[in-house]
């Protein structure tokens, strides 16, 4: 094989198993939303799973969210905020204060964002996939 071609399909196979990024405060701004200036930061539609490590639910949503990930990772993007670490970020989704998990799905190219409170179970996840952003 070609390095060129070698290359490019190592940059693709780390795209597809890309994992979940987990966020702080200053990444949430940097890579995902600045709330300061209202700028949606990421150029790929994306979910936010917002949680905590205390919450049952949220840890049985993680292996879900890495599975899509790494089944969608040319396509979306997924973040992990922690509610706890993270609490001006989690203040700016009214639908956070509705329970956790909450995951927030956001397409750059539109000025909306849908939330969807609660665990969702891969099959579901990717039916929301497919309705919200067409996957």
């Amino acid at each position: 094989m070609l390095p060129c071609l070698m290359l490019i399909t190592a940059v693709a196979t780390y795209a597809q198993s890309a994992e979940t990024v987990t966020l702080t405060e200053q990444t949430f701004l940097t890579k995902c939303y600045n709330y300061n200036n209202d700028k949606v930061m990421c150029h790929k539609p994306f979910i936010i799973e917002f949680g905590a490590e205390w919450c049952t639910w949220c840890k049985k949503q993680k292996p879900v969210m890495q599975n899509v990930q790494r089944a969608y990772g040319t396509k979306i993007q997924t973040f992990y905020v922690d509610v706890d670490k993270c609490p001006q970020a989690a203040s700016i989704f009214d639908e956070i204060q509705e329970g956790i998990p909450c995951l927030i799905f956001v397409d750059p190219e539109k000025d909306e964002y849908e939330a969807i409170n609660g665990y969702m179970d891969e099959g579901e996840l990717k039916q929301a996939l497919k309705e919200i952003f067409g996957l």
